[in-house]
């Protein structure tokens, strides 16, 4: 009977020990999903009676699995209506959404609108988008750029707001060549000096964007010459950069902080996997950030950072 009892104790033991992993892993092992990028095309006009949306992702580590519009109308769409939608993310076999995962984290593409709520589980995400206002197509717009400029020597081009505009599209040039595709900014300036890496004169090119029929000409900024010192000295400095996607941190020879927390300037901020800062948000181990993407002191220790 002692033989007996032990042996059971034994199993319910072994049993357990292998039970445990199984949970852990199905809770957040795998890979996580730091950024999400949507492709919205919304076929929605004025006077219409139907209400064709898609959503897609171009990803291998998640997938749109459904798009619901919330508010069609009765009867038609008026001018100045919002579509409203519901959209859930899945995340792919083998990784997940972790933690602290927030709006903005996400990036909508093509038709233009505003994510008004996130629900996080493990393995999807349910967003609430509201697309922009349905607009008279008679309507006249001033696409017009002009003051182009680089601002100072730190490579950071900037130009005069359009008010019309939704967002703007840059490129880069080293004499005639290219140096950069056209990058969508939202503000009216970028830091090109991550792509300022030889000596030349550069110029920077703008134009103004309001839809993907409304779109500006190119403006054309001064030119800049810099020196191979200049350049490197631009690529290598410790700074942060502003980029189309978000802030992050260059460290002194050129390398970016990334995954996981860095001090700066006697703060603690926190850095995706692909080296972009959180901000107004919960990180991956639980802390919160503030808009600035600076940590909020709690009950915890610095030293437990």
């Amino acid at each position: 009977m002692k033989l007996r009892k032990y042996t059971s104790t034994f199993l319910a033991a072994l049993l357990l020990a292998v039970s445990v992993p199984t949970a852990a892993y199905a809770g957040s092992s795998g890979e996580p999903i730091d950024r999400v990028t949507l492709h919205i095309t919304s076929y929605i006009e004025e006077g219409g009676t139907h209400s064709p949306v898609t959503v897609t992702a171009d990803s291998s580590q998640y997938h749109v699995s459904s798009c619901e519009v919330t508010n069609t109308p009765d009867d038609e769409w008026d001018y100045g209506d919002q579509p409203k939608l519901e959209v859930t993310v899945e995340a792919a076999s083998r990784s997940y959404f972790p933690s602290g995962f927030s709006k903005d984290r996400i990036t909508l593409m093509g038709s233009d609108g505003t994510i008004t709520s996130l629900k996080r589980k493990t393995d999807s995400i349910t967003i609430k988008i509201t697309l922009d206002k349905l607009e008279d197509e008679d309507a006249e717009y001033n696409m017009n750029v002009y003051g182009c400029r680089w601002d100072g020597t730190s490579g950071v081009g900037v130009w005069e707001t359009v008010p019309d505009a939704r967002k703007y599209e840059v490129r880069l040039y080293r004499g005639s060549t290219p140096v950069t595709s056209a990058i969508t900014v939202y503000n009216n300036r970028y830091d090109f000096s991550q792509h300022i890496s030889r000596g030349g004169t550069y110029t920077f090119w703008v134009r103004s964007v309001y839809d993907s029929s409304r779109i500006g000409v190119w403006e054309e900024s001064e030119p800049w010459t810099v020196t191979t010192e200049e350049a490197t000295a631009l690529i290598t400095s410790q700074r942060w950069i502003e980029t189309a996607d978000g802030w992050r941190y260059r460290n002194l020879g050129g390398s970016y902080a990334m995954n996981g927390w860095q001090l700066i300037e006697e703060k603690w901020y926190y850095f995706d996997t692909e080296g972009y800062m959180l901000s107004d948000t919960v990180t991956p181990d639980g802390y919160q950030v503030d808009e600035s993407g600076a940590w909020i002191p709690g009950n915890e220790e610095e030293e437990d950072v």
